[in-house]
């Protein structure tokens, strides 16, 4: 019996998900709490995706139109289509395929592929990783970014951004400001900007596993606020001693940033399709991204949090005047 296929929206309005796999998990968190077709249809960018036995994965594809050669990938020159197949020790065939076709990605997988290949290794990626990054080219291709952050709407109705290395205190800060302040989160992981608003990624980990007593109950999602005007952005660093100040480096470090923890350009299927389709361009897209990103900062109060403590964070960001 095959699994039900269900859909599920991700970002709202913009990026939805209709799979057979259940839970899955990619960048913009964890498949749960299925939506309406009519809500998924809404969405801006619609991803498709099946799994199947690896030796029905091409079933449905005229692989003979497939000519051009890249490695273990095989392209459709005339349309935004490719395959990827490649056997392991005679063991295991890993296969999987994309097409594109304007903001509409379709993927099926092979059960060993989902299987096996769970993160990066080489030009090998898990599926979830290649539709995040396939889903990023075409959030920039539509003059929308991913933004690696968290976010927060004060009890004075600013919404405020966090932009942090990994392991800096984000979604601390986020849980601080709605425990202590009374503030509400709109994402804690990853989010979507247009350069003015912010929309959150509601299925991260937050959202699960939370669960310290001092910092009460996991979020509610019905509670996240979405597509949000930024008011001001802060980024955080843990560094001995703590202050606040305004700094102009703000779009070089948030560029950078994004770029460390995002990585969609380093994806194989984003390569490829850069080889191939002109519409694809990497180079494009960064550009792009540094764009968004400045929109940003012309558009909002701009500072920087430095303390050695991120359970810090919370109280000073009540401090400044927004």
């Amino acid at each position: 019996m095959q699994p039900k296929k269900r859909c599920y929206e991700h970002i709202a309005g913009i990026v939805g998900i209709k799979t057979d796999i259940p839970g899955f998990r990619w960048g913009f968190g964890r498949c749960e709490s299925p939506v309406s077709e009519k809500v998924f249809e809404n969405c801006k960018i619609k991803v498709y995706l099946e799994a199947k036995k690896d030796s029905e994965v091409f079933n449905d594809i005229r692989t003979d139109c497939f000519t051009e050669i890249f490695r273990d990938f095989r392209v459709n020159p005339d349309s935004e289509s490719l395959f990827f197949e490649k056997k392991v020790a005679n063991l295991v065939n890993l296969k999987f395929a994309v097409s594109i076709n304007g903001n509409s990605v379709n993927a099926v997988v092979g059960k060993s592929y989902l299987k096996y290949v769970k993160a990066k290794m080489m030009y090998i990626h898990s599926i979830a990783y290649i539709l995040f990054d396939v889903v990023s080219m075409l959030l920039l291709k539509n003059g929308m970014t991913t933004l690696y952050c968290s976010a927060a709407r004060l009890q004075n109705g600013k919404n405020v951004v966090f932009i942090a290395p990994p392991n800096t205190g984000k979604s601390l800060t986020v849980l601080k400001l709605r425990n202590d302040f009374n503030a509400d989160i709109i994402t804690e992981d990853m989010a979507v900007t247009d350069g003015e608003r912010i929309w959150g990624a509601p299925y991260t980990n937050l959202y699960r596993n939370y669960n310290d007593k001092s910092l009460k109950n996991p979020i509610q999602n019905a509670e996240i606020p979405t597509g949000k005007k930024i008011d001001a952005v802060s980024v955080l660093q843990k560094c001995k001693g703590s202050s606040i100040e305004e700094n102009t480096d703000f779009a070089k470090k948030t560029v950078l940033i994004n770029r460390y923890s995002l990585g969609y350009y380093y994806s194989p299927v984003v390569r490829v399709l850069d080889y191939y389709y002109n519409d694809y361009s990497i180079e494009k897209a960064q550009q792009t991204e540094k764009e968004l990103i400045e929109r940003i900062l012309n558009n909002s109060k701009v500072f920087f949090l430095r303390d050695e403590n991120p359970m810090n964070f919370a109280s000073s960001v009540c401090d400044i005047s927004l």
